[in-house]
């Protein structure tokens, strides 16, 4: 067996469960029971998944600005994206963005910029003292796709 660093939770479980676990377990040919739990968790909780849309990891530098109600500057700085999809963004800042509204920059991959407006949905402070922006994009069109692919693309020719 390999050490791992990962979290471990210790679980009580009926041998009703156990039973079905582990038929589950050998009918799919999943090699150990907790693998066997893993995927039923992870098949299970799909179920709760919000998202309409599935997301892409990115790990891209993007300038915002953030708006106010009528579209006057209130803020601005440098983001990193950590994913993002049809529907949204998911960025990482070293500060809060106060604004509800926000216009995002990215570079295409011809190089011209390309904004997309958004609207603020998660603003969450993480323990290591970075905060997470989660960006509802307000229009699905041609210039969101592009603004979502150009970021895909230059993040695959980062991670080569």
């Amino acid at each position: 067996m390999m050490a791992t660093n990962k979290p471990r939770i210790i679980l009580t479980i009926d041998e009703d469960l156990i039973k079905s676990i582990d038929d589950f377990r050998y009918s799919n040919r999943i090699p150990s029971r907790s693998a066997a739990i893993r995927r039923l968790l992870k098949e299970a909780l799909k179920k709760y998944e919000k998202r309409k849309h599935p997301r892409t990891k990115t790990k891209n530098l993007v300038s915002y600005v953030g708006l106010d109600d009528y579209g006057n500057e209130k803020e601005q700085g440098m983001g990193k994206t950590l994913d993002i999809s049809i529907g949204g963004i998911l960025l990482e800042t070293h500060f809060p963005i106060v604004s509800n509204n926000i216009l995002l920059t990215a570079t295409g991959t011809k190089g011209e910029l390309i904004n997309v407006e958004g609207k603020i949905v998660l603003n969450r402070t993480e323990d290591s003292g970075m905060y997470r922006i989660g960006i509802q994009f307000l229009e699905d069109n041609e210039k969101t796709r592009l603004f979502i692919t150009s970021l895909i693309k230059a993040f695959s020719k980062q991670k080569t």
